[in-house]
């Protein structure tokens, strides 16, 4: 799972993985809810490798469900550390990590 700021980001992330023979997708909150349930749980079953979200305000009750994640990489930095910690509280294992790129 991969977080980034702003969709032109998400899209340039999703076409860098696709060059690599990556299965990328990108969930956005304009999408509609049972769009994004499905996109989730192709992610769950391993229909494609790589999730990429952004870091928007999704509404409490509309924050993606997401179990069994080893990794959340950060590509942008969350805005605020409530944000930050939300997103590393989504790793489900004991052996994940949270990778943040700064630049």
């Amino acid at each position: 799972m991969i977080y980034a700021n702003d969709i032109i980001q998400a899209y340039r992330l999703k076409f860098f993985f696709n060059r690599f023979h990556m299965k990328a997708f990108v969930l956005s909150s304009d999408m509609a809810k049972q769009q994004t349930a499905s996109v989730i749980h192709f992610f769950s079953i391993g229909q494609f490798d790589v999730l990429i979200a952004l870091n928007e305000g999704y509404k409490p009750n509309e924050e993606p469900e997401l179990k069994e994640l080893a990794f959340v990489i950060n590509f942008d930095l969350p805005s605020s550390y409530a944000r930050y910690k939300q997103t590393a509280s989504m790793i489900d294992r004991q052996d994940g990590a949270v990778i943040n790129l700064v630049t």
